[in-house]
C-alpha cells in the first residue's frame, strides 16, 4: 500500500488510498466490489419451495446404493394431546408392524438432556426379544418428520 500523504486536512480523517493495481486486485478476490452501483440492478435469489409432507415421495431420501428394496411404508401418529405428552419425560406410539418387525416411536417432549429441543426416535420392540441373539439383524432406512397438523407446509424431517 503506498505510504499516507505526509500533508492533509486536519478536519478530515487520514485515510490511505489504494494504487489503481490494488483496486484491481481487490475487484478479484471480491467480486461484489464489481458490482453494478444500485444494488436494485442485482436479481434476487428465491428460496426454493418446499414440497408438502403428503407428498411422501418428495421427501424421502432415495434408497441406500446397492440395496433392494424390500418393503416400504408410512406410519403417521396423530399426537392429539400435545399438552398432556409436553409434561412427561417421554412418550410413546402405539406399536405399529413393518415387513413382519414392531415398532413405536419413542418422543422425548422436552428433549433428551436438552429441554430446548424436540427429540424423536425409532425403537425396536423386537430388539428387546432378541437382546441375547449376536445374529439377529435389521437392515433398514427411515426419515422422521414433525409437521404442524393444522398446516402440513410446515414441517421439519431428517
Amino acid at each position: 500500500m503506498p505510504p499516507l500523504q505526509d500533508q492533509h486536512d486536519k478536519d478530515q480523517p487520514l485515510v490511505a488510498q489504494p494504487a489503481e493495481a490494488d483496486f484491481a486486485a481487490l475487484q478479484e478476490i471480491n467480486p461484489l466490489a464489481a458490482s453494478p452501483a444500485d444494488p436494485m440492478d442485482l436479481e434476487p435469489s428465491l428460496p426454493q419451495s418446499l414440497p408438502k409432507l403428503s407428498d411422501i415421495d418428495a421427501i424421502l431420501t432415495p434408497p441406500a446404493a446397492g440395496l433392494a428394496v424390500e418393503a416400504s411404508m408410512v406410519h403417521r401418529w396423530d399426537i392429539t394431546n400435545w399438552k398432556s405428552i409436553r409434561s412427561t419425560k417421554k412418550s410413546y406410539s402405539p406399536e405399529f408392524v413393518f415387513n413382519g418387525s414392531k415398532w413405536r416411536i419413542l418422543l422425548f417432549p422436552n428433549g433428551n438432556n436438552n429441554t430446548d429441543a424436540l427429540s424423536v426416535f425409532l425403537d425396536s420392540i423386537d430388539a428387546a426379544e432378541h437382546g441375547s441373539d449376536d445374529t439377529w439383524h435389521l437392515c433398514i432406512q427411515f426419515a422422521i418428520a414433525i409437521s404442524n397438523p393444522d398446516d402440513d407446509e410446515v414441517y421439519k424431517h431428517n
